[in-house]
Parts: structure tokens; sequence; C-alpha cells
């Protein structure tokens, strides 16, 4: 009889890395086989018959393979052109394709990110259709459409994309190169996993002021510059929705959704505290909606402490992005209870008087902290006392459901200006009866401060306000609303003063008609872990922390319902004291003794102790618990004290007892299993008064599913800065939906046909692994086990996954080891040096933004470059991981130089491969030693290796940090200017000028133009942006058509740059700008051109009014626009003079109505066929008439020389004049087809002094053009 470690060999990590060495990883793991994947370069797609289907655990980025393609589509467009009069129409021809690209064996969860040669595709712009593979999948409706119902095949078991008309202008009319992040685990979750267990998340973050809108909100930087408020992915139109989508897919059990919304509480002392929306910044803004909530706009909130350079919480959720949130829930399918949060702002150094007895209040505390000041036990304390009675008073303040009413989906409030508790939930109450309603609604939580507080002894004056306010909700939120209050789990069971006094302080509003169940926020200890083998549960023969059954042995049992630690140095000694009571009732100081107290009376002891024979108001088993909150942090020993966490800001950051502070995922995972999977079935017994279980598993919430999706959270460092909590954090996003490293080596041995295979010891998860077809299960399960440390074993129950282990599991004296004659017991041999791996090398995909290929490397001390050992495998690691694997190897093949062969005694029958064994006695070994094989019945020939224990891999990966997908893209600035002809053009230009500016450049604008935005159409594309910017100082008044050498002009450019030219040049129009004043737009030409500070200049040597365009000056902040031939013109007929236009920008792939679009009103009134003011004015007496003269410019071609008269430009020529007095009162007006008319001397005697007259040439299109004005002569004697 044999038994083996088979999977690696005997000696994997003695042999196989030396192997590696010298063979490299293809002829050791594949010989004569299929090569085992190794990777070292990205994925191409290809469309190969018979190409190998691979499978995939986790995430990881796929190329596929192209299955099936419809005939290029092409159709044609038609767009307007800018062009000089009418413009031109063009056509021009656009592509597409339909295709379906297979991706791996199914069933899959779902599709992530996609990748188009290279860059993220917005998946949100196309039409994309994700088949999971299923063995019941119909074919896709477009390929049945095209290639007929009966012919389409469904590619059952397939995972596959099929894309519907891909436009191919910017892949070079091909199809493009594909690459698809595939979430594997789209099978039914199994039994009893996380991820059939869970039915309900609470959504987080709870701040941030648009965090849950489900509509792209953006924040202006500077003109053209934007940054998103909620959109930092490309699969969905904002993060809320890609996060739910991550959500469907990741925990496909979950029904019930708890929306958290955070208000912010400013001070520990109840009768002080307000509660208040609070902000980022006070300048923000923001479109489509500005920020408002609870009543109030940005102006009037709180601001943050930190903001707005860094405040230390994302500010409140705005009223309409909580509405948003819930109706998209709704649309969603998922039961809504609103739990409205309180954030305290204490900051360092705020000074307040501490109710604890502090020098001022802890930092950023738990809003349990809330109580009276002073506080119960400290010295002057008010507890007990009518004052505490009205701090509490005080806290809740006097706001009441008549003061709040709803319309058009907004929240009134009328009620008197005060920021107190009862205002902050009946708020929120009213927020929930504008979104339609919702199934549950939280009236506070964990204020055990505040609750625990007394008036008198067993007068709880919180519990009072709290059922007042529970009234109140009810009245907002009616009947079909189930209302609760989500108590802390060191709360909700009672208070207990001191002296046996036992108080059911809550049982009132419990027991009160408006509560529909008892809220708890659930975060009991399940474990009592400590490092080594000697301390009591591990004496006890439980494995470890991530034991199931010793973790299922806590939920009913352990700390909290049998024994408790009396203080902080038993807890180190591991002293229990037994919970018992003397009057038969041990339950009621049992906080885990769920069943007790909800099946029995209760009867509260006085101040002596004495047990009142009056029970409280509650009902034994007549509403059900609900754990609101449930779960534990992802840091090892998490189950120890799951209720804290790390985050350094906050005083409340702490690591559970005896915790090491570094990550474990697993322990994460085996308490949430632990807990949910106890409270099934048998062990919830269900009430005979309501029907229902005793705990309402349908309503409770594992903490936490966030509404930044993963991994751009916590990968974007830039946008959030409390990605780093997530790492050790109560986080399921980007958790859920790890493979187990268990499930993993159970489906590839199945898949080999060895069905029965142990892994209940093995503990690891792995973030991603690609599996190609063809590989052989022995292959896999061999790079796995070196790289988590475990062994296929051989034992006598069958074939198990053997962890590697340094802890000994039996002791042997040598000397009892048979032998043969006089042959030494052990026979040890020490391989030689030469022989040894010096460096491991470990390809592997890294967890970055583009899954790229990675290699990490160990080196032995003695830094030889002979025995480098290769190994490849495309799972998913980041950087710490992958070079912790790669230092486990090097060991593992340093312990693996020592080999021991020896023949077991008869008495070491139960000893298996795998086993760890200690040699004593004098010829024994210090080092443990693992039973690598053994040969024979009796007497067993057993060869040992050095046991090399490995840490099991109990994370996953830490996503690196990455810039975010830029989308959507800024909105552009769009000026439409109504400019005069320029000199050298030679004709009109037959509309308006249009100019967009947006950084970075999303690439052709289309504009829209219509009379009003339902009736726009496109008419042009702008193809680069201009160079737009504004005043920085005030433009006064100037002159026209000459040298301005004395003045300046201080302009900011949003981007781009200016530079100085020779006059002539400048005077040819190579520096142009137009500013936009009160009259029109200005045209100035500039020779010298200084940049004074970043994208600050200063422009001199200006000639202005160019054209004959207005010189009336602008103020500070007026437009300016570089008029350097980036723009294009908007063609307008003569229909189109004096009509409003609306102008819409569109970037490439949006829409009308997206929030990157601008719109404009423009109104086009011909300044280019309007006539140039007239020049040289004279005006003299001939006899008692006065005779006017002018000579005319013209428009068009006005700088030819040589020419004689210039063009007259108009149909004919007329002229306006009007005379008017020194006030402006119009005296007299006549016309002229020549530059000059007489005023008849009936007039002109009776002219006023002070009298002016102005001309304006007259334009049939247009009418009178600019007017010149001149000076009357002196009245004759």
């Amino acid at each position: 009889m044999a038994q083996m470690a088979f999977a690696a060999g005997a000696r994997l990590a003695a042999g196989a890395l030396r192997t590696l060495a010298a063979q490299g990883v293809a002829r050791l793991f594949s010989a004569g086989g299929r090569e085992p994947a190794r990777p070292d370069g990205l994925d191409i797609q290809t469309s190969t018959e018979g190409s190998p289907v691979p499978r995939i655990y986790g995430r990881m980025r796929l190329a596929g393979q192209v299955i099936w393609a419809s005939r290029f589509r092409e159709t044609r467009v038609k767009e307007q052109r800018s062009g000089k009069g009418a413009g031109g129409s063009t056509r021009s021809y656009a592509y597409s394709v339909s295709f379906a690209v297979a991706l791996c064996e199914g069933p899959i969860a779902g599709v992530g990110r996609v990748w188009a040669n290279g860059a993220p595709l917005d998946t949100g712009r196309v039409t994309m259709r994700v088949h999971a593979g299923t063995e019941g999948q119909l074919p896709d409706p477009l390929i049945a459409m095209i290639e007929g119902v009966e012919a389409a095949p469904a590619y059952k078991g397939l995972a596959y994309v099929v894309f519907e008309d891909l436009p191919l202008d910017d892949f070079g009319l091909r199809i493009p190169q594909l690459n698809f992040e595939v979430l594997g685990g789209g099978d039914a979750p199994e039994a009893g996993s996380l991820e059939s267990l869970i039915e309900g998340v609470c959504l987080i973050p709870a701040s941030g002021e648009f965090a849950y809108a489900s509509q792209p909100v953006m924040r202006e930087i500077a003109d053209g510059r934007d940054a998103p408020e909620n959109v930092h992915i490309l699969r969905a139109d904002t993060n809320i929705e890609a996060a739910l989508d991550d959500l469907a897919m990741r925990l496909p059990e979950c029904r019930s959704v708890a929306l958290v919304t955070a208000w912010i509480g400013t001070d520990l002392r109840c009768g002080e505290c307000q509660i208040r929306p609070g902000i980022e910044s006070f300048d923000k803004i923001t479109r489509p909606h500005a920020w408002r909530a609870g009543g109030v706009n940005r102006e009037h909130a709180h601001l943050i402490s930190g903001g707005p350079e860094k405040p230390v919480y994302g500010g409140t959720p705005s009223d309409r992005s909580v509405i948003e949130a819930i109706q998209l829930l709704k649309s969603r399918g998922y039961r809504i209870v609103l739990y409205p949060f309180i954030l305290m702002d204490v900051p360092q150094g705020n000074g307040l008087p501490d109710p604890y007895g502090g020098a001022e209040q802890a930092v950023f505390p738990w809003r349990g902290r809330i109580t009276c000041h002073p506080a119960p036990g400290q010295p002057g304390s008010v507890d007990a006392s009518s004052a505490a009675a009205a701090q509490v008073a005080s806290f809740f303040g006097s706001a009441s459901a008549s003061h709040f009413s709803t319309s058009s989906g907004q929240v009134h409030y009328s009620g008197p200006n005060e920021w107190r508790f009862s205002r902050f939930i009946l708020h929120h109450a009213a927020l929930a009866a504008a979104a339609g309603g919702v199934d549950a609604f939280l009236i506070g939580s964990e204020m055990r401060g505040l609750t625990t507080i007394r008036s008198a002894s067993g007068v709880y004056p919180a519990t009072a306000h709290l059922k007042t306010l529970a009234g109140q909700v009810r009245a907002l939120l009616g009947a079909g609303c189930k209302l609760s209050y989500a108590a802390d789990w060191s709360e909700y069971w009672g208070h207990a003063p001191g002296g046996g006094e036992r108080r059911f302080h809550l049982d009132p509003l419990w027991a009160d008609a408006n509560i529909d169940f008892i809220g708890l926020d659930w975060y009991i200890p399940l474990a009592d872990w400590r490092d080594g083998a000697g301390h009591l549960d591990a004496l006890a023969g439980f494995t470890s922390t991530h034991d199931p059954a010793y973790l299922v042995s806590q939920v009913e049992g352990g700390e909290g319902f049998d024994w408790y630690y009396a203080s902080p140095a038993d807890r180190e000694s591991q002293t229990r004291t037994p919970i018992t009571d003397g009057q038969g009732e041990p339950w009621i100081w049992r906080y885990k003794d769920l069943r007790s107290w909800w099946s029995e009376a209760h009867h509260e002891r006085d101040a002596s102790g004495t047990r009142l024979a009056q029970p409280t108001a509650w009902v034994p088993r007549s509403k059900p618990f609900t754990f609101i909150e449930y779960g534990c942090p992802a840091v090892d020993k998490g189950a120890n004290q799951p209720n804290v966490f790390i985050d350094p800001k906050s005083s409340e950051s702490f690591a559970p007892y005896f915790s090491r502070g570094t990550r474990d995922d697993v322990v994460q995972r085996r308490y949430i299993e632990a807990l949910m999977g106890y409270w099934q079935g048998a062990n919830n017994p269900v009430s005979p008064l309501y029907g229902g279980p005793m705990i309402d598993l349908g309503l409770s919430h594992a903490w936490t599913w966030d509404a930044r999706p993963f991994p751009e959270f916590p990968a974007l460092s830039t946008v959030w800065d409390d990605g780093a909590n997530w790492q050790l954090g109560h986080w399921l996003t980007g958790r859920a939906g790890q493979a187990s490293l268990a499930r993993i080596v159970q489906d590839v041995a199945a898949r080999a046909g060895l069905d029965a295979v142990d892994t209940t010891r093995l503990d690891g998860l792995v973030a991603g692994l690609v599996i190609d077809g063809g590989e052989r299960a022995r292959d896999v399960l061999v790079r796995l086990g070196a790289l988590y440390g475990f062994d296929m074993v051989d034992r006598a129950n069958g074939v198990a996954a053997w962890p590697r282990s340094a802890l000994a599991v039996t002791s042997l004296d040598a000397s009892h080891c048979l032998r043969a004659g006089n042959a030494p017991p052990l026979v040890i041999t020490h391989e030689a040096a030469a022989g040894r791996v010096r460096e491991v090398r470990i390809a592997h995909i890294a967890d970055d933004e583009a899954y790229s290929p990675a290699i990490a490397s160990a080196r032995g001390l003695d830094a030889a470059v002979e025995g480098v050992a290769e190994f490849g495998l495309r799972i998913l690691a980041d950087t710490g991981q992958a070079q912790g694997w790669a230092q486990g190897l090097l060991r593992s093949d340093e312990a693996g130089a020592l080999g021991v062969d020896l023949t077991l005694p008869p008495s070491l029958m139960a000893v298996e491969a795998g086993d760890t064994l200690i040699l004593s006695g004098e010829t024994g070994m210090d080092a443990p030693l693992m039973v690598a094989s053994l040969e024979g019945v009796a007497a067993r020939q057993a060869a040992l290796v050095t046991a090399a224990a490995r840490d099991p891999v109990l994370a996953g990966t830490q996503p690196s940090s990455r810039e975010p997908d830029q989308a959507p893209p800024s909105r552009p600035v769009l000026v439409a200017l109504d400019l005069p002809v320029l000199p050298g053009e030679t004709s009109e230009r037959g509309g308006l000028w249009v100019a967009a500016f947006a950084a970075p450049w999303p690439g052709p604008l289309t504009l829209y133009a219509g009379p009003d935005a339902s009736s726009v159409a496109p008419v042009l594309e702008l193809e680069q942006p201009a160079s737009l910017g504004r005043l920085t100082a005030d433009l006064p008044a100037g002159f026209e058509g000459r040298w301005d050498r004395a003045s300046v002009l201080d302009i900011t450019l949003f981007d781009g740059a200016l530079e100085s030219v020779a006059p002539l040049s400048a005077l040819s129009g190579v520096n142009q700008l137009a500013v936009e004043g009160a009259d029109g737009w200005e045209i100035i030409q500039f020779a010298s051109a200084e940049l004074v500070a970043p994208s600050q200049w200063r422009l001199r040597d200006l000639v202005r009014g160019i054209g004959g365009s207005a010189i009336g000056g602008a103020p500070s902040g007026a437009r300016v626009v570089v008029l350097d031939g980036a723009g294009a013109v908007l063609p307008l007929d003569a229909n189109a003079l004096g009509a409003r236009l609306t102008l819409i920008a569109v970037p490439p792939g949006r829409s009308l109505d997206d929030v990157s679009a601008r719109q404009v009103e423009a109104l086009y009134e011909g300044v280019e066929y309007r006539p140039l003011s007239p020049v040289h004015l004279k005006a003299v007496w001939q006899g008692d008439e006065l005779a006017l003269s002018w000579i005319r410019r013209t428009r068009l071609e006005g700088d030819a020389w040589g020419v004689g008269e210039v063009a007259l430009g108009e149909a004919q020529e007329l002229y306006r004049v009007e005379i008017s007095d020194d006030a402006g009162a119009l005296l007299w007006t006549g016309e002229s087809t020549l530059p000059s008319m007489l005023v008849p001397s009936e007039t002109a005697l009776e002219l006023p002094a002070g009298a002016y007259w102005q001309v304006a040439q007259t334009s049939a299109r247009t009418g009178p053009g600019r007017p010149a004005q001149g000076t009357l002569p002196a009245p004759l004697p």
C-alpha cells in the first residue's frame, strides 16, 4: 500500500523548483502535453476554429474569439458644412458591424470593463449584450433574425458578447481588438456560501453630495473644464448604477438594500448637538442641479472639517440624489430601508467640553457617545435628574410631521429654525414619501449613550421621545411602511446601571404599536482566538479562527452567552467568568441570547437587584428581530471583535483583540457564513403570534456595499481619500465573488474525474484565475499548490488538499524507528548546494488598470545568478502577494534540501501522508518534518521532508492606484459671434462665427441649431478647440483704426498661448481677437503679447475697432475669442435676421440632453451686412441753409489701393441723417442718396446751441449702420 503527496511529486518544494531551474516550467509540468499558460503578454482577439475555451474563477481580463459577424452596414450621413454664403451640403458615410465574441466557459456572473484597441470602451454608448453561458440560454435575437431561428446557435454553456451595429469609424473601419473584464462565478452560489446567504446589504458611503445620484452630475472647475461628481466609470451612466450592477452579479440572492444617508453631528453633549446637512465646499458649482438638502442650499449648510481642500467626510447626499437612489432601487426590484445616519464632525483641537471628562471631545467619535453633560459616572453628572431630561428634550427638538410637506419631488419645512434630531429624522421620512415610499424606515440607530440617560431611576426620556417620533414618522409614511430603531448589539437588551439593577430601557419602544420589528446592529464576537496553539479555544480542538465549526459554536455560545471577561486583564489571561443569575434568569445578562429575550417576559431588577413582579410592556414572540447591520472587518481575527474598524482619523479606530492588523478576507467570509447560516431553518423558531421567524433574515443587511464601484473604489485615490480604509474594512464590495481556493481545487479535480477531494483545510481565496482549455488538472493543481502552500495527498479517507504546516501532529522518538540489523534508524540526506535554486520568478497578472503581465522575484542571500526557477500562472495578484509567493517558494526550496528516510513503528499506524512529525531523542531533529510518502503495510517506509510552513493566502488583491476614466467629457464653452467683414475677406461669410472650447477636447463637436431646443438639427462639426478667455481688467472705450501704444489689454486664456509679432503682421490679421462688449463684439489687433502669470496675458500695441466694430469697451470678465481660424461659420440666410436661435454643441457619442451638451441662445443681426459709419463729417452754412457732407466707407475690399472709388457694397446708396439737441431729443431727420445734403433754412435757423448731427449709411438688408456723429457750426447771427 502506498500513500504520497502526489500533486507536486513526493517533494514539490525540494524537487520541483530545482527541476524548474534546470528544465523550465513547460517541460516540468506539461511534458508531452499542452504548454501551460504563462502571462507573458496581453491576450489577442482572434477567430480560430478549434481554439480551447478557458475557464474563469474570480475576475480576469480576457480577449475572445469572434464566433459570428454580420455584413458591414453602410449608412449615408448628410451634413451641413461651413462656407461662404449659404454654405454647402456634403454627404459622408458611416460604417458599422454586428458580431459576437466568445469569452470562456459559462456561466459567468457578467462583464465589467471593456477595452477596444487597448483603450477603455464606453459601453454605455454602444449596444452590447452579455450571454452568461448557461445551459438554458437562447440564441441572441439579432443572430436569430439574421441567420433564422432554426439556424441560429444558442452557444449553450459558452459565455459570449454580442455587439450590435458597433460604429467602426473610430477603429479604422475594422473590428477593434476587444478585451473584457470577465466576472466568474455565474452559476448558482454554493450552498452555505456568503454569496448564497446575504439577502440584504447596507448601501454606503452615506456621505458624498451626489454619491447616490442616478443622473450624471458634473462639477464646474473652470470655463470648459469639468470634473465628474458621480461618474468615474465607462460601463454605466453613473457610479451607483455600476455598483448596483456589480451587486446583482456578485450577491445574486440580495433582495433588500438599506440606503444609508448621513447628516453631520457637531457635539457629544446632547443638549448642544446640532444635526445638520454638511457640505464639502461653499463654492462648488454643479449641474444639472445644485446641491440642496434639509431645506437649505449650500450657502446655509455646515462646512465639514477640512473643507474645501480636504474634507474629512463627503457632504450630505442631496435630497434629489436620495430620491433618485430610492427610485433606482425600486426599478431594480429591491426592497428599500431608508437609514438616516449621523457622522460626528468633531475635529482635532475642537476645544469642546467633554462629557466624559477629557480635555476636549474625542476626535470624530461614534454617534453612540452622544450623552448628557457631564456623562453618567462622571463627577457632577446630571444623569437621573430633570436636567438630564431637559438636555435630552433639547436634543430631539420640537419639529413635528405637520412642519413637512412635499410637492414636485421636493420636501418643504415650515417648523422652528432648529437643527435637532427630530427634524433630521422627519426630513428623511418626508424624503421617503416624496420618492413614493419605502419598505422600511429607521427612526435612529446606535444612540447608546443617549438611550441610557435617566431622568430618574428606571425612567429613560430618550425612549419616550423615540416613541413620539415613531408616531410622527408613521403620520408621514403610513401603515404600509415598517418602522423601527436600529439598536446597537450592546444596547438593545437592556441597561445595567450597577448594583444588580437591570432595566429593559427600550421595551416601551419595542412594544409600541408603531414599531414593527426590533432592529439590531449585530456585531457580536464569534471568536476569542490568539496566535499559537496554547490558548483555550485551540486546546479545545478547533483548528483556526476560520474553522466554520468554531465560529458556529459561538453564535449561541462563548463570550456574551456562556461567559464574559470581567476586566482587560482577564481577557489577556483568558480568565473567563461564567454568566449566572441567582434568580434563575441568566439570559438577562447574555447579550447573545436572542432566543430567550424574544420568548420570555421581561421582569426588571430595581436598584437593590430585586426582581419586579410586573413585566414590562414587551409581549413575548410578538415581533421579529432584524439585523439592520451585521458583518465583520476583513482583518486578522476580525471575528474576535467585529464591531471595530480601522480609520486613522477617528478616535474610534481599533484593530480587533489580539489582531496582527493584517488583511484577512476569509475571516470576514466565514463570520458571515457562520452567523447567517446558523439562523437558517430550525435554529430560527417561528412565532405563534405573527407566523414568521424570530429573525427576519430577508430584512437583514450585511455591512457593507459601496455605491462607488469596485475597483474604482478604492483605487481612485485622487477622487476618494478613504480608499485606504477598504483594505481592512467591512466592505463586501470587491470581496464578494472572490473564488474559494477549496472550490477551485474541487472543480479542477472533478473535471479530471476525481469527485471526492477533501478541501476542508484550505482557507485561501483567489482574486482571479484563468485555466486555459486543454491544460491538465495535475499541472494546475501543482502550480496552485506551490503558490498557496498545499499538497494533494492520498490519505485513508481519500485524496485531500493538505496545507503545509509547521505544527507537529505527532512526536516520534527516533530510537523507536524500525531498523534492519545495525543500520541507523534514520537516513538523512542533504542536497548539494550546487543544485539549489537561488532565485524564483513568478509570472502573473497584476491587479492594475490594464491587468498587465508582471513578474515578481525573490533571490537568496548569496545573490547567485545560477539556479533561476521561473514559474507562471495566469493568476491575479498584487505586488505584495506575488512577492510573498516567490519568497515562500524560495524558502520551501531551502528547507527541502533536507530529506529523511525511516521506517515507522506499528504504534504510528495512524500517521498518513501530509502529516507533520517531530523527531525527538538522541538522533532526533528540531525541525518539524512532513510525511511526503509512505510505502508498505505493517512496516511502512516513510520519506520525510522539512515542513516548510506557508501562511495561507487569506485575502484577495489590493487594486493599484489609477486615474479615473474620462467620462462624461467636459461641457464645452460655446460662443456665437456676429462679426463684421474683416480685413482680407472679399465677401460676407453668410452667418455666425461659432467657436468652442473644452479641456480635454472630446473630439469633433456636433452643432445643432434651430428656433428652439425641440426643433434643432445638426448643421456642422467643430473640429478643433478655439482659444477662448476672459478680460481680467476693464477695457475702456477706444478709438478706431489707429495704433494705440498707451493702452493694454489684460486677458486670461483658458488654454493655448499667444506671441508677439511685427506690426505689419499684426495689421495683416495675424494677432486678432474679439472682445464682447455691450454694443457687440469689438475686433482688436495686437502686436505685443506678454505672459504675466500662468494663462494670463498682457497685450499691447493695439489697433481697435477693426472692421468698423464697436469701440465702446467691455467690463472685466467679458468673453474673449482669439480669431485664429479655430471655428466654423453657421450658415444663415436673410430669414434668420433678428430671430433668436438655439444652438447646442454635443460631444461625440452624446445626446442633446446629455450633461456634457452645451446650449446657448444666439441672435443674428447680420453685422457683416451692416454699413460702416461714414467719416470726415463736415457741416457749413451755405447762406441760411446748413450743408452737411461726409465720405462713405465700404465693408468689402476697402483696403485695396489705387482702385479709385471703393465698392458701394449695397444695392443702392442711401443715408439717414438726424439732428438732435444736447439732451438727445430728435429735432430733424432726412434721407439722401448722395454723401451730402442740405438742411432747409426753416429748420437750420431754429436749431438750438449745442445741437449735433449723425449720419448712417443704410442697408436694404439690415437698415441703418453704425452712425457717425458731428458737431454743428454756431447759429447765424
